[in-house]
């Protein structure tokens, strides 16, 4: 238990590390998103029209953001480093590892939504707003705004080697949902145009973050409501049906599943499972897999540096068991 722990100290030691030296997490992940927010409310004090859900969809950003940028980010350094592959191979309990992250991510999303929360409720109609909250729709929707992005940054991590390609990747999923489903620009306005509404369909936040907003403001009829007695042209989207959005975002979770799945008997399975009952065959495989799998020099140095340090440091048995075949 003891050593677990030390284990889960470590890990977490790395990512608070990763997280906070890394200018473009601070700026995009909390100063953006917080700025952005801040500018929005105090036009809205001006006068300026805005969507009642505008921190709703703050908090749908600054999630997508955390739970799929960073957390993604944190795999790909851990995977760089074949810490997935080693931990898959060692005694050591298998859940710390993914434990840790999660609950990391999910430390940073509640610190950040925190701010946003604060900040908003420095003013007064943002606290008025408080009253027609739906929460179990919101917290609900918020869930599985952090399940699915989750699952994507794993799909993303996963399915590229280069790492550009895969930061990349991330910033767009960041990008879209920033400027096109309620905080860069006003939802009403996306909602207004016809083709830019059909063309975020295509987006997987967008049911979600929809169920966030509208539970924000209590519209369990998904007709998105003005404020004035008139609803937005296209409400949100579905039919005024509820249980639409849900279903989409249920259906799409579903699907990352299922693909990583796929991606995860692929990558660590090594098509080994008939030698599990050696486990000299298998630690070799695990290990010839690792060399095929390294793109640099130095990866592949850092895979031989290993391999000794478990020689000489007696990690391996002098002495074959009974059952490996040598």
């Amino acid at each position: 238990m003891r050593k677990n722990l030390r284990i889960f100290g470590k890990l977490w030691k790395i990512q608070f590390r990763n997280y906070w030296t890394d200018i473009t997490n601070i700026v995009l992940g909390l100063v953006l998103t917080t700025f952005t927010l801040f500018c929005w409310l105090l036009f809205t004090e001006k006068g300026v029209q805005t969507d009642r859900f505008l921190l709703a969809s703050a908090i749908g950003v600054s999630v997508v953001r955390n739970s799929l940028y960073n957390f993604g980010r944190t795999i790909n350094d851990f995977n760089n480093k074949h810490l997935v592959q080693t931990f898959l191979h060692t005694p050591i309990s298998k859940r710390i590892i993914g434990l840790s992250m999660i609950i990391f991510n999910l430390v940073t999303n509640i610190f950040v939504i925190a701010i946003l929360f604060a900040l908003a409720m420095c003013f007064p109609d943002q606290r008025i707003y408080l009253q027609s909250v739906n929460w179990l729709m919101f917290f609900s929707s918020l869930f599985l705004m952090v399940l699915m992005s989750n699952l994507m940054a794993i799909i993303v991590v996963f399915s590229f080697k280069n790492n550009e390609v895969i930061i990349s990747i991330f910033i767009w999923l960041y990008f879209i949902p920033f400027y096109m489903l309620g905080l860069g620009v006003p939802y009403y306005l996306i909602n207004s145009n016809t083709s830019l509404n059909i063309i975020t369909y295509f987006f997987p936040h967008r049911y979600v973050l929809n169920l966030m907003q509208a539970g924000w403001i209590g519209d369990t009829t998904m007709s998105y409501p003005l404020g004035d007695g008139t609803f937005a042209k296209n409400g949100f989207g579905y039919l005024n049906q509820l249980w639409i959005p849900y279903l989409a975002t249920i259906i799409l979770i579903v699907i990352f599943m299922a693909i990583i799945v796929v991606i995860f008997y692929k990558n660590f399975s090594y098509n080994a499972r008939r030698y599990k009952g050696y486990p000299g065959i298998y630690r070799h495989l695990n290990h010839i897999y690792r060399i095929q799998q390294a793109t640099s020099k130095e990866q592949l140095e850092e895979i031989i540096k290993y391999q000794n340090n478990k020689k000489h440091s007696g990690s391996l048995p002098n002495k074959a068991p009974r059952r490996e075949i040598k």
